[in-house]
Parts: C-alpha cells; structure tokens; sequence
C-alpha cells in the first residue's frame, strides 16, 4: 500500500502544479489578449473544475 500511497500523492502534487500553470496563463492572457480569448480560456478552466469534481465522485 505504500507505493500506492506515494503514487497518489505525485499525481496530487503534479495536479496542482497543472492548474497553478493553468491559472498563470489566464491572468497573463487578461493582461495582453482580447477578450473573446479570456472568456474561452476562463470556460475552460470552468469546465475542467466541474468534470473533475464529477470524475471524483466515481
């Protein structure tokens, strides 16, 4: 059990390190790009949220 363990808190480790980059890439978009690209990139990620909190469940 312990490398199943270890292996499950990589993979939490790696997740957050993908959305903190995911976040970054908005607020730099929000800087520089049009709007019609923000609101795609903040869908998106909205979408991402709501199909991980699904995927948790099962």
């Amino acid at each position: 059990m312990g490398i199943f363990n270890f292996s499950r808190h990589v993979s939490k480790f790696l997740d957050n390190i993908q959305n903190e980059t995911q976040e970054r890439f908005i607020k730099q978009a929000r800087k520089k790009g049009p709007d019609p690209v923000i609101a795609r990139m903040s869908k998106i990620d909205k979408e991402i949220k709501e199909l991980e909190k699904i995927l948790k469940e099962y």
